[in-house]
């Protein structure tokens, strides 16, 4: 079921269960992608799958480096790190699963072997091949970067 079918799905619950904190966040992921079609100069009812993906990992990456800051900061108890730490859960049941150390490894190596590179200059190119090829969300560039180094020997 597609993601947007699948909100749909939990905000009726929601309203049933009386669920403020589930409806909220359904609400406001619906007005980020409202806010993202907008901005791009499409219908509001033009939101396909890649979209509803695109804009959920987007919010997602931004309340996760929120809620790093205010850890840092000491606020990592507060009630507001716990709503973010609801509204990542709740993101990461719609995105892909980020791909292991071992899983990137793996991607890279084949990576350096298919594209025959043997110089650390041409990290970047292996970097992008890899990143190109993925689906989008589930590799971590810093990583495959500092894999590809490492394999390159950097």
């Amino acid at each position: 079921m597609a993601i947007k079918e699948q909100l749909d799905v939990l905000f009726r619950q929601a309203l049933k269960d009386n669920n403020v904190r589930t409806k909220n966040f359904i609400r406001q992921l619906r007005a980020k992608v409202g806010e993202h079609l907008l901005a791009k100069g499409l219908p509001r009812d033009s939101a396909d799958e890649e979209v509803w993906k695109q804009v959920t990992g987007i919010y997602r990456k931004s309340i996760a480096k929120a809620v790093e800051l205010m850890q840092r900061r000491g606020a990592g108890d507060s009630e507001l790190v716990e709503t973010y730490k609801f509204e990542m859960e709740f993101c990461d049941s719609f995105l892909p699963q980020p791909k292991t150390k071992e899983e990137v490894q793996a991607l890279v190596e084949a990576k350096v072997a298919q594209l025959e590179v043997t110089d650390a200059s041409e990290v970047g190119r292996v970097v992008g091949a890899v990143m190109k090829e993925a689906e989008q969300g589930t590799v971590d560039a810093r990583l495959a970067k500092a894999v590809a180094e490492r394999v390159l020997g950097s």
